[in-house]
């Protein structure tokens, strides 16, 4: 990562709850890479999660200008302007189909000067609708997703939860 030495603009798309936007920032300061940060553009079809984002990064960033655009990245890209240091992005471009995953990163391309794109292994927006390549990206998408939340240390029926509100969301998208 380079050191900007000056406040940085940061862009998140598909920000969910900030969690990993804020983790990024405060290391990027706390490491010297970022002199503050300058302003924050939170990008997410979910009103609750830019609720709850912008809240947990203003705890954070009090001074700093956070800015929410609600949406799927893909459908309001061509609201975001140019001149980000940074844009982040986290599990949302698996959402995506090929051909639109090119066209956002070529439009990203002349509005950020870097993108950090972290993505789980997944390959089913090109497979046909009840194909094993389908089955098969499927199941190592969400098979190890599950199987990481399950192994975590909290009451069965909490976790549970998270699992049918994660999956449910999940399958919303896919079918939409």
């Amino acid at each position: 990562m380079p050191s900007f030495g000056r406040p940085i603009r940061f862009l998140d798309l598909g920000c969910g709850d900030g969690g990993l936007t804020l983790a990024l920032l405060q290391t990027l300061c706390d490491r010297g890479h970022a002199d503050g940060i300058d302003s924050i553009l939170l990008v997410d079809p979910s009103a609750n999660m830019l609720r709850t984002a912008r809240q947990l990064l203003t705890g954070a960033f009090p001074k700093t200008r956070i800015d929410v655009l609600q949406g799927r990245a893909e459908v309001v890209a061509v609201e975001i302007p140019p001149g980000f240091d940074i844009a982040l992005s986290s599990l949302a471009w698996h959402h995506m189909p090929y051909d639109i995953k090119r066209d956002l990163a070529g439009y990203l391309a002349a509005r950020v000067d870097h993108v950090l794109l972290f993505e789980i292994e997944g390959h089913h927006d090109t497979p046909e609708l009840h194909s094993p390549a389908l089955a098969v990206s499927v199941y190592q998408l969400y098979g190890a997703a599950v199987e990481m939340v399950m192994a975590q240390a909290a009451r069965r029926e909490v976790i549970e939860a998270r699992l049918d509100q994660f999956l449910t969301g999940e399958l919303i998208s896919l079918m939409t």
